[in-house]
């Protein structure tokens, strides 16, 4: 049952961290110069700090070790991923 939990919850983390990085990395620089920088433009960057504040919230609220641990993991996945998604773009 641990595992299902911890599956679950790390797959809702990963799906929430990208949705956010994605629509934050466009729409915070347009509220304030200030966010016009990194992490905040960066959507690799503010994916991989969303995805490991939540994996941390939600082992914290869990009480689970592994879940931190794989979070943080799966965080600097979701990072190259999206750096290497990122670099395939064209831009003019």
């Amino acid at each position: 049952m641990d595992a299902i939990m911890i599956s679950v919850t790390l797959t809702l983390t990963a799906i929430t961290a990208l949705y956010w990085g994605e629509v934050l990395s466009i729409r915070l620089p347009e509220l304030d110069k200030r966010f016009d920088r990194k992490p905040f433009n960066c959507r690799p960057c503010f994916t991989f700090h969303i995805s490991w504040v939540l994996a941390l919230l939600s082992g914290l609220i869990s009480s689970c070790a592994y879940l931190v641990f794989i979070g943080v993991f799966i965080s600097f996945a979701l990072f190259f991923i999206t750096k290497f998604i990122d670099n395939k773009k064209i831009t003019k």
